[in-house]
Order: structure tokens, then sequence, then C-alpha cells
């Protein structure tokens, strides 16, 4: 992974040095080109911005549950509103049920709500919705569950989210690398955890249920899947 990652990170910098002097010579001939040199430039500008967010996607899995922070003693109430309030803009609303107190890795957890919240807003059909927290104790896991407003997932799309470059937009349309899900499924893994989708197609909404160990594990550990 990481040899397929450095190889493709020469060839995206190679574009994007490349890019200014291919804009030039593109701008320097719309008059011969026409109308549609601008909307060329545009969907070029836009392909290398998508390749930057898929390398940085891809690197981001190869580390997932191997780099990691040592565990510290974390208020997830406050690390989640602190989450939302990076991720989550001010026309939805974040309702935080009572979360546990729990040591853990810092930067995984983030990394996991983060993803779940850009998820529930970026699919979201309406300019504003509202997304709860919650948790729940199921012996040696934190089942903990995101819920949303949306229009939902429909059942065939419920376990290919969790592939790697999945998205539910057009590929033209999507923002993100199709690996967020991916890397917090892999995080949850290597835990010993779980994830998985609720949604049904008569009713909107969402929810992500994901279980994380009361005990932080350090090293990689078998997974010991708990059924819904």
């Amino acid at each position: 992974m990481q040899v397929e990652f450095h190889q493709l990170s020469l060839r995206y910098e190679a574009l994007r040095i490349a890019e200014p002097a291919r804009q030039a010579r593109m701008t320097a001939s719309i008059a011969e080109a026409g109308q549609h040199t601008p909307v060329l430039m545009v969907a070029l500008r836009s392909r290398v911005t998508r390749l930057e967010a898929l390398l940085a996607g891809i690197l981001s899995y190869s580390r997932a549950g191997r780099v990691v922070d040592a565990p510290e003693e974390i208020d997830l109430g406050a690390l989640v509103k602190d989450v939302a309030d990076m991720h989550v803009p001010g026309s939805f609303t974040v309702e935080i049920g009572e979360l546990p107190v729990l040591a853990s890795s810092r930067t995984s957890l983030e990394q996991i709500f983060g993803n779940l919240f850009s998820n529930a807003v970026r699919h979201h059909d309406r300019g504003r919705g509202v997304i709860t927290v919650s948790a729940q104790e199921r012996g040696a896991f934190y089942e903990f569950t995101v819920q949303d407003d949306g229009p939902g997932i429909p059942p065939e799309f419920q376990d290919k989210v969790f592939e790697m470059f999945q998205t539910l937009k057009p590929r033209d349309a999507a923002e993100g690398s199709g690996l967020g899900m991916a890397i917090i499924k892999k995080l949850i893994e290597w835990q010993g955890g779980r994830i998985w989708v609720e949604s049904s197609s008569n009713v909107r909404g969402t929810a992500i249920h994901f279980l994380w160990p009361r005990e932080f594990k350090t090293e990689k550990s078998a997974c010991a899947f708990i059924k819904p």
C-alpha cells in the first residue's frame, strides 16, 4: 500500500505542477477551441482536486489501525460536540445524548464521528436537518448510534457503503474520495467491533450503529462480532 501510494503521489505531483502550464495553453486557445474551453478547464481542476482527496483517503486507509495515538481518558460528549462543530453546518441541529467517558484513541474516535457527520450532511436532500448521537452499553462494548433525518439508504446499498471507492452520488457529483466509510469500518473492526446500517425505504432517515470497546486495545485483536 505504501509503495502504491508513493507512486500515485508522484503522478499527482506531476499533474499538479503541469496544470498551470496546461491551463495557460488552454486559455490561449479559447478563440480557436470555442466556448467549451472554460468548461474543460473547470473539469480538469475538479479532477485534480478529486485525485488529491483520493490520495489523502488512501493514505488514511493504509494508516487506519496501524498508526495509533496512546489511549487517554476522553469525555465522549465533549469530543462529539467539538467534532460536530467542525463538520456540521449551522443549518443542522446535532442532538447529543448521554455519552460515556472512556480511555481510548482520540484520533480514531474523531475520525469515526467526523466521517459519519460529514456523510449525514453531504447526502442529505434538504438544506437543514437533525442528527442525533446516542450510546448504550453492550457487554464489553459501547454501541454508538448516529441517526439522521435524510432520505435514507436503499437496502441494496447498505453493505456497499463500506466498500472502498463507493459513493451514493455520481462520481462527478461526489465531493469525497469514497473511502470514508471504509476507513472507519477498518478502525472499528481493528478494535474488535462492527458497524452496520439501519434504513428503511418507507421511512426517512439512516441510523449508523457501531460497537467500540470499553477497554481500548493497543494491538490488533480478533473481531468479536455482536449481532445487532
